[in-house]
């Protein structure tokens, strides 16, 4: 009773986290005093039968790797912690926790009381279509950034179900103000195989050389910030041209305030004429609004036909 409390606080806080889960345990004064528990990383795995639900942290060896595991769905109702703040919420690529059926409920019962700043969500072409539920979710954890996790965005159209319903608004709505796309390779199920040729994203001939009109439709939402990794938004089989680029950040200038695209495109081909830029960055436009921003490496970009071509790092700043 004695002990100074902000002595106490520093003491706790410089305590890795297996010790603040033992601290907690030792009186109902201490579970008081160590919450709100905070993680770093929380990742969510299937694990045939059972999931794990771990925590990562590469820089902590002492930190716990998986601190349980559990019946999914659940067979009665609990949650993980009562009163959590997680930075990293990630349903793990490999067996991931799909977004169907009724995962979202259990996953939200499974997590209130847990506030949650960024969320990864893994969608494959039997779940993308049930992305009306995400914002709902997402409410409930307080998160502001959604990492969209898609697999095989080359062999299935998975854009077209983003822009359907307002779903950018309801991202807002839900308090998200940053969005990420990454193509990824899920090693989840076997899917119903690959589509047949005129029915395959990669050939049709009317898909965009990249979604601008996505990221255009949330940002235009209230969307602030988008990352779009490779092979998430692109056609592989396209290059982008230098007009495609110029209207979209044409269409970025009519936006009103500050908004920001980090873009990591799969290419063979340069987006302006090196004496446009300086140093990789130059001003695009009279009123100063829009710094953009290009770095590019030579790199293998299977499965496109070409043996090598370009990844661009593109940055574009709208103050």
């Amino acid at each position: 009773d004695s002990f100074p409390p902000e002595v106490l606080e520093k003491i706790i806080a410089k305590l890795p986290q297996q010790s603040r889960v033992a601290l907690r345990m030792v009186s109902r004064r201490f579970n008081n005093i160590v919450q709100p528990f905070e993680l770093q990383t929380l990742t969510l795995q299937m694990d045939h039968a059972i999931r794990s639900s771990k925590i990562i942290d590469r820089d902590d060896p002492d930190k716990a790797t998986c601190f349980r595991r559990f019946a999914f769905p659940p067979t009665c109702n609990y949650s993980f912690f009562e009163s959590t703040k997680i930075g990293h919420l990630e349903i793990s690529k490999s067996n991931p926790i799909f977004i169907e059926d009724d995962n979202v409920e259990h996953l939200t019962a499974l997590l209130s009381g847990c506030a949650v700043e960024k969320v990864t969500l893994v969608f494959d072409i039997r779940t993308i279509a049930n992305l009306n539920k995400v914002p709902s979710f997402l409410s409930s954890l307080q998160a502001m950034h959604v990492v969209f996790a898609l697999e095989k965005t080359m062999h299935y159209d998975m854009i077209t179900p983003f822009l359907l319903d307002d779903f950018a608004a309801k991202l807002v709505s839900a308090g998200v103000r940053e969005v990420s796309f990454s193509g990824e390779h899920v090693n989840g199920r076997v899917q119903e195989g690959r589509p047949q040729t005129e029915d395959h994203a990669w050939h049709l001939c009317d898909s965009p050389a990249f979604s601008f009109d996505l990221l255009l439709n949330f940002f235009e939402a209230g969307i602030k910030n988008i990352t779009v990794y490779t092979k998430a938004l692109e056609h592989l089989s396209k290059d982008i041209s230098k007009e495609e680029f110029d209207s979209f950040l044409e269409n970025l200038d009519r936006l009103a305030g500050p908004v920001r695209a980090e873009l990591f495109l799969t290419r063979s081909s340069e987006l302006w004429d090196p004496p446009n830029s300086r140093d990789g960055r130059y001003k695009r436009y009279d009123n100063d609004r829009a710094i953009v921003h290009v770095t590019t490496s030579t790199v293998k970009v299977p499965p496109t036909p070409r043996p090598a071509g370009y990844r661009q790092h593109v940055t574009i700043e709208y103050k």
